[in-house]
């Protein structure tokens, strides 16, 4: 917001409307939000359009990076 940019923030999934995808330039999505989870709330998104998406994670498992990764073409992870 202190460049100029509109910032909207939602706590799950469920919250996110078809136009709120629409009309974001990137979204920023948690792989482990409550109820429905990023990679859902992902597929929701690429079937309305295709906005940049940055997944944020603290999971490092395999199978987390690897439907990750499925989901977009960049997937950036820290592991300690």
């Amino acid at each position: 917001e202190r460049d100029g940019h509109t910032v909207e923030t939602r706590t799950s999934g469920t919250q996110l409307t078809d136009t709120l995808c629409r009309w974001a330039d990137c979204i920023l999505l948690d792989v482990m939000m409550p109820g429905e989870d990023g990679f859902a709330v992902c597929r929701r998104i690429r079937s309305l359009t295709d906005v940049p998406i940055l997944f944020l994670s603290a999971r490092t498992d395999e199978a987390a990076v690897l439907e990750g990764l499925g989901q977009e073409r960049l997937v950036l992870t820290h592991r300690h």
